[in-house]
């Protein structure tokens, strides 16, 4: 490439430059791009006036534009002159930073793109200015957990505000904890954090030995296979677990025996056939099997329900069914799936629909039932043991 001489300072400088990258002194006509003459007042090609650039200290390493990228660190620090910082800018940082963004120049003087001073900053300010483009790379499991999540979050449903939910919802804390889990993910829209979900916990729930019991109920959510680890600290559903969890929220709007109330007046049965068929279902409950055969040691359940004859009532033979998992198979619970799968291996007429709301009532209104600590399950109360021993079968 062919070089040539600054007329204004006499640096050796590249053919065609616009300007002199000492000094700052244009060298091309603005106009035809002709070689200006020294000292000269108008072009000598075309004979438009030439403004008159003044040479001082300060037009060199007048401006600074700082491009940087994180991870990795990739910088680049691009020094102009004042003069030069009017021409190709936008170029300039299109090329270095691969952008599609059309800025311009009157955009990028006016602030876009700030401007430094180093040699003078009383007169300029310092103010380095960092375009930062955020790169996040996700490897190919990664984003596909996350394309999930968001093909799950287009399907959406609504659900009670947590401090609703508090005042209307029976769980144990490891079904609550699991609720949480739901609520700081989004909706399932993300992937959710063990520590805000224990925060949103003890705000909403917290005591001291719920405080102490955290990290058991937590792991009792592993256990069952609803949540598993997606990284560090960041935490996904199980389908199983997301299914339970929307069934645990939406049990909240079962109300199969309650009339419903519309300005202070009970409707009428044709008036209730007019609601809108948008009908919250029954809890979706996940079969877990259970040993339910006679061996050496143990009945049957089957000749078990024969003997206390529970017959037709849901409650009793859920009890019953209860007291057969935790007394005569010695297991330390039982939960709604072990009631399901009851119903569904002995063939049982008349299942109930809201087989989870009769749950809830053994434990808030006959007080037959609790919750078992540390677990998704139930336990039966000294009160329900003593009905099926000395109450079943009942006598007429």
């Amino acid at each position: 490439m062919e070089s040539t001489t600054c007329s204004s300072c006499g640096e050796t400088t590249y053919e065609n430059s616009k300007f002199c990258h000492n000094c700052g002194t244009r060298l091309l006509c603005v106009a035809c791009g002709y070689p200006l003459v020294k000292n000269a007042k108008n072009c000598i090609e075309c004979g438009k006036a030439v403004e008159k650039t003044e040479v001082s200290p300060n037009n060199n390493l007048v401006n600074t534009i700082r491009y940087e990228r994180t991870q990795d660190k990739i910088s680049c620090d691009v020094t102009l002159t004042n003069e030069v910082g009017k021409e190709g800018i936008a170029e300039l940082i299109a090329t270095i930073s691969n952008s599609n963004k059309n800025y311009t120049n009157e955009n990028l003087l006016n602030g876009a793109i700030s401007k430094t001073n180093r040699k003078n900053p009383e007169e300029n300010g310092i103010e380095d200015i960092d375009y930062k483009e955020e790169i996040t790379e996700e490897t190919e499991e990664e984003n596909s957990i996350h394309n999930n999540l968001n093909e799950n979050s287009n399907h959406t449903t609504e659900f009670l505000h947590l401090s609703d939910l508090g005042m209307t919802l029976e769980c144990n804390e490891s079904e609550w904890i699991l609720i949480y889990c739901f609520y700081e993910s989004e909706f399932n829209k993300k992937p959710f954090n063990k520590d805000l979900v224990y925060k949103l916990y003890l705000d909403n729930r917290g005591n001291d030995n719920r405080r102490k019991n955290f990290a058991r109920n937590w792991k009792a959510n592993f256990q069952a296979g609803y949540v598993s680890t997606l990284k560090e600290n960041e935490f996904k559903f199980q389908s199983k677990g997301l299914e339970f969890v929307k069934s645990l929220i939406n049990s909240t709007n079962e109300d199969p025996g309650a009339n419903s109330l519309k300005n202070g007046k009970k409707k009428t049965k044709n008036q209730d056939s007019k609601r809108s068929s948008k009908i919250t279902p029954a809890k979706q409950i996940i079969v877990e099997e259970f040993d339910i055969l006679k061996n050496d040691t143990k009945t049957s359940l089957e000749d078990f329900i024969k003997s206390k004859n529970p017959g037709n009532n849901s409650s009793y033979r859920i009890l019953v069914i209860g007291y057969y998992i935790t007394k005569i198979n010695c297991q330390s619970h039982f939960t709604d799936g072990n009631i399901e799968f009851a119903y569904r291996a002995l063939g049982l007429n008349n299942r109930p629909k809201f087989l989870h709301q009769i749950i809830i009532n053994l434990k808030n209104n006959q007080r037959w039932i609790e919750k078992a600590e540390g677990t998704l399950g139930w336990e039966l109360t000294r009160i329900g043991e003593i009905f099926v021993d000395e109450k079943l079968p009942i006598k007429e």
